[in-house]
């Protein structure tokens, strides 16, 4: 029978250094530091919103016409050609071509 040879775990821990070598560490650089204003000063200066150039919802429809199931992943351009347009039942009765 072969003896395992077991380490005791506090010879074998060493402390760990994480800090860096070079000496520029401990120096401050001006374009290394983030600058930011704090709140007092942010809230005398108001920040005006942007004016949104994008599309909105205004009302959420609480019935929708269609064929149930007509949604999401069926209606990908690659499913449309593969099994058909799940909306051509509405296509009948509607203007879209």
């Amino acid at each position: 029978m072969v003896k395992r040879k077991t380490r005791n775990h506090k010879e074998s821990s060493s402390a760990v250094n994480y800090r860096e070598s070079s000496s520029d560490s401990d120096d401050v650089r001006s374009e290394d530091v983030l600058e930011w204003e704090d709140e007092e000063e942010a809230s005398n200066h108001p920040v005006e919103p942007a004016a949104s150039s994008s599309d909105s919802i205004e009302r959420v429809l609480r019935q929708r016409d269609g064929v149930p199931g007509a949604v999401g992943s069926p209606t990908t351009w690659y499913n449309i050609q593969d099994k058909s347009d799940p909306m051509r039942e509405l296509k009948v009765w509607t203007h879209l071509t």
